[in-house]
């Protein structure tokens, strides 16, 4: 039985959104250039993430790690769904109830999103190095103390904001 650990929510900023659209629009320029069918599907993918307001990596034990994206617009949620299910990613569209806000989302494993970002030699994001050292692990202990470094070295080099990893931990301390 898979158990939920803990969450890392990141709200993104208008800036960090027009900086995925612009890439996306690169992509999806040399897709059809190319004539590149599965290039062009992951543009499009990509150009609807700058639609996602939010990004929430889900901890698991057995180590597994769920990624989610929370739109405004429900159009783009489906699509999003529809264009990782043509590329091979089991993606699936949820409502999501984050803070006492329902939202369109999208859901996905973690290492199959990896893998698509890797063969498209697309830049990670810096929780894909706390994701990686997370699922490395064998011991739940020595997962726990991985990710809770890795994170708190985010908010001390001010990658992270801190106030969004005491956030989780205190929402999550709630729930129990």
């Amino acid at each position: 039985m898979t158990k939920i650990l803990f969450e890392v929510a990141r709200t993104r900023d208008a800036e960090e959104l027009a900086s995925i659209a612009a890439d996306a629009i690169v992509l999806l320029e040399e897709a059809e250039r190319l004539e590149d069918g599965r290039t062009k599907a992951f543009a499009l993918g990509k150009l609807l993430m700058s639609k996602s307001h939010r990004k929430v990596w889900r901890f698991c034990w057995p180590p597994r790690i769920e990624v989610e994206w929370h739109f405004d617009d429900l159009m783009a949620a489906k699509r999003v769904a529809e264009v990782y299910r043509s590329v091979g990613v089991d993606a699936r569209f949820i409502w999501r109830n984050f803070d006492g806000e329902v939202v369109p989302a999208v859901v996905a494993d973690w290492k199959e999103i990896h893998q698509l970002r890797r063969m498209f030699n697309v830049p990670g994001d810096v929780m894909d190095v706390v994701a990686e050292r997370f699922i490395a692990q064998r011991s739940l202990k020595k997962a726990m103390q991985e990710a809770a470094r890795d994170l708190a070295m985010l908010a001390m080099a001010g990658v992270m904001d801190l106030s969004e990893v005491m956030e989780e931990a205190e929402r999550w301390r709630k729930k129990r």
